[in-house]
């Protein structure tokens, strides 16, 4: 995915790839997150 989005900032090359990577990284959780809340509310629902 980091390969994809060449960095136009050469100075702060591997901070904008460091930057980058944790964004990915936090979408991925807050998929997961959203996720089990759904399943929670799916749960809650049926009861």
């Amino acid at each position: 995915l980091l390969k994809k989005y060449p960095t136009k900032y050469n100075p702060i090359n591997l901070e904008s790839e460091m930057f980058r990577f944790l964004l990915f990284s936090n979408i991925c959780h807050l998929r997961q997150l959203t996720e089990i809340s759904g399943k929670a509310i799916k749960i809650t629902i049926r009861r």
